[in-house]
């Protein structure tokens, strides 16, 4: 309590002080202002009655410093573990190495320096998994106690040997990890894989032994089919991997996992060949609805109810009843009905992304949304008030509907789509009740 309220004290005054306990650290981009700063903390903690030991001190403000075990380099914008830490883990690895049995608590105690020292190394995590999969194979932590022994035999020293390599160890990795320069998203289905990377595509069906495969490792064999694909495009770049799977977002981010092997060897697997092919690999979530490309791509015969469009030729019965529009809000490259249009993921060729995210104030657009977004829009419509034709059921049951009313300038427009007229992008699969929506066209504008 005593020194958060010291902390509050220092911050008044716009002094960037870290705490952890007794250990302080202050930050500043200028030396002088940081020499400033430290004398302050000094002057105001001596008046407190704090007792400074100068002797472990570093008082003198430096790029390169040691604070909590990590070694941090400001210059190169790197951060390493301590020479004294790596000591701690080589002296138990290489006592332990020693002995012919060992109890849990100690193993796991490896193990646990193992899991503290990862984020400061190179693929740390990825390096601790063949170390935590033996010893959670020799031990059954429901029937045994922390003080059973353990055999090292034949497993111990092949699985800690790279924890031995002080080079590996000391090297560092970057203090923050630079944005992605490649958005890579994927997806698989039990039929096949689809993935795209700004405007390249590609996808293929599973063999026969690959279609037995669970889910999940299909979708992060998609990952690897897609990675080794776009090689020329990855190679030396940092690619965020796009994925509505969350298990392979996980097992990517963590290095691998324990709840699967076979997910995670294959995790493993894919970081390592993205490392020696200088790619760093990053994953996020992505929601299935809004990986619309690489989900179509991976079903050839699938329909894809987002993906929905209509003709061209049917749209020319629209903008003869009402002013054509500049941009489309919702579509793909596939899809769009406009030149212009924003996609709902990164793609070059699109005016923007996510068109719940962006401004329409001052927009003349054209909207054929999902149904279940249809409320989002019209509150977006209502705020931001753009000029848009929005294509929608008129279907007087759904609780949007009396918004839908209150926004419209005029009647609604009828589309009177045949069969034929609202299909599928890529696949051209015809919607086979068009009618059945009752899609008509719903004049929007500006300053209603």
């Amino acid at each position: 309590m005593v020194v958060r309220q010291f902390c509050v004290l220092i911050r008044g005054q716009g002094i960037r002080l870290r705490t952890y306990l007794d250990d302080w650290l202050i930050l500043n981009q200028a030396q002088s202002l940081c020499l400033r700063h430290t004398q302050i903390v000094l002057q105001e903690a001596a008046e407190l009655g704090f007792m400074i030991n100068n002797k472990k001190s570093e008082l003198t403000p430096s790029q390169n410093f040691t604070y909590l075990g990590m070694v941090f380099n400001t210059a190169e914008w790197t951060v390493q573990p301590s020479q004294r830490r790596i000591n701690k883990i080589q002296d138990h690895i290489n006592a332990t190495a020693d002995l012919s049995m060992a109890s849990v608590r100690s193993l796991t105690s490896i193990l646990g320096q193992m899991e503290s020292l990862a984020p400061l190394i190179l693929l740390g995590r990825l390096h601790k998994r063949p170390f935590q999969e033996a010893l959670n194979s020799r031990w059954d932590s429901q029937s045994q106690n922390w003080e059973t022994l353990v055999s090292l035999q034949d497993w111990f020293i092949e699985t800690t040997k790279q924890w031995l390599v002080t080079a590996w160890l000391s090297q560092g990795v970057p203090i923050v990890l630079s944005p992605p320069s490649r958005h890579l998203f994927t997806d698989a289905s039990l039929e096949g894989w689809g993935a795209h990377l700004e405007d390249h595509t590609t996808f293929g069906l599973w063999t026969q032994t690959q279609v037995k495969w669970h889910i999940n490792l299909l979708e992060l064999e998609a990952v690897f089919l897609a990675l080794t694909e776009f090689l020329p495009f990855v190679k030396g770049e940092h690619v965020l991997v796009h994925s509505d799977n969350t298990t392979v977002v996980s097992y990517l981010n963590k290095q691998g996992g324990s709840r699967s092997l076979p997910l995670s060897h294959r995790a493993c697997e894919i970081l390592m060949w993205s490392h020696n092919h200088g790619v760093v690999l990053s994953a996020k979530y992505l929601p299935g609805r809004l990986n619309v490309l690489a989900d179509s791509l991976s079903r050839s015969s699938k329909i894809v109810h987002t993906e929905w469009t209509i003709t061209h030729q049917a749209l020319l019965r629209l903008w003869a009843q009402a002013e054509k529009p500049s941009i489309d809000l919702f579509a793909t490259r596939y899809s769009r009905s406009l030149p212009m249009f924003v996609s709902p993921f990164p793609d070059p060729e699109a005016w923007e992304v996510n068109a719940l995210e962006i401004s329409w104030s001052g927009l003349h657009a054209y909207a054929f949304p999902p149904i279940p977004h249809l409320g989002r829009v019209l509150r977006k419509a209502d705020m931001e008030r753009p000029s848009l034709i929005l294509v929608a059921p008129n279907w007087p049951s759904q609780p949007w509907y009396p918004y839908l009313l209150r926004l419209t300038s005029g009647p609604p427009l009828p589309l009177d789509l045949r069969r034929g007229d609202l299909v599928q992008p890529r696949s051209g699969i015809p919607h086979e009740n068009p009618q059945w929506l009752a899609l008509h066209g719903w004049i929007l504008c500006g300053n209603h």
